[in-house]
């Protein structure tokens, strides 16, 4: 997901918070470009300023976190088999501390996820920052946990469901909008979890009214995001955080076409073509 190793405001960050908040779907139809919009500059904006403190890379050991992602992960798991299709793999769940604060290896198939322990004080102090702006009592801990321990794990999940039903895409735009899309779909399945998703996407709107529209003036959001993807869209947080911030209320604005065991169905049927 998120890459906090660059420039970040006192404030800098999902879903990805961050923001970020971390491979899919059914073929996807090709993914809209967003229309994006520059919010309105308020004193209160963050600018990159402050460069993180270089820091190791421990590994940490947090049996309750482990405990829960692997349950989220069981029950993603479940909704695949349940929809037609058994997983050839489980992907490991590694809790370590990544500059990207959660992000899935496709290669180890191991996905990593940062522990709130392990933040330098600049990233700490970026989530609490955003989490004055999502509000409703939250802290950034709290913030964090919402975004990288439960909402977006099952974006990273997603992005393993990518590759195990060889989902094609056109690139990086594409790829993190389904990852977010299964993550969508997934919870859907879930009892309970209706309000405590639709606190994630009012704190997202909230603090995507915050960020710096990063696409200039007359360019595609699309073609922006894929072409500056590596270039320094991953290694910025407020960029970064700005374009998975739409993906989700885009995508949020939409969740009653997203069946998860419609999406599982259709890839499958696509692999057979």
């Amino acid at each position: 997901m998120l890459n906090t190793q660059q420039p970040v405001p006192p404030f800098t960050f999902m879903l990805a918070l961050a923001l970020i908040f971390v491979a899919c779907a059914p073929a996807p139809t090709p993914v809209p470009p967003l229309e994006v919009t520059q919010p309105t500059a308020s004193a209160t904006q963050p600018q990159p300023t402050a460069t993180l403190t270089p820091r190791p890379t421990p590994t940490t050991t947090n049996p309750a976190l482990q405990a829960a992602l692997e349950k989220i992960r069981g029950e993603y798991l479940k909704q695949m088999e349940a929809s037609g299709f058994k997983p050839s793999w489980v992907p490991a769940i590694r809790i370590e501390y990544t500059p990207k604060l959660m992000y899935h290896h496709p290669g180890q198939r191991t996905i990593y996820v940062s522990d709130w322990a392990n933040l330098s004080a600049e990233e700490k102090a970026l989530f609490d920052q955003w989490a004055s702006f999502a509000a409703e009592g939250a802290t950034g801990q709290s913030l964090f946990a919402e975004m990288f321990h439960w909402f977006f794990f099952p974006h990273e999940v997603g992005h393993d469901t990518q590759k195990q039903l060889q989902i094609e895409s056109s690139g990086p735009y594409e790829v993190e909008y389904n990852a977010t899309e299964w993550a969508v779909a997934f919870w859907k399945t879930q009892p309970g979890a209706e309000e405590r998703v639709r606190r994630v996407e009012r704190a997202a709107r909230r603090i995507w009214e915050r960020l710096p529209n990063p696409v200039p003036a007359g360019q595609d959001s699309r073609a922006y995001f894929n072409e500056n993807y590596t270039k320094g869209i991953i290694s910025n947080t407020p960029a970064y955080g700005y374009f998975q911030f739409s993906f989700l209320m885009d995508i949020m604005d939409r969740r009653q076409e997203l069946i998860f065991g419609a999406m599982v169905q259709a890839a499958l049927k696509n692999q057979s073509k």
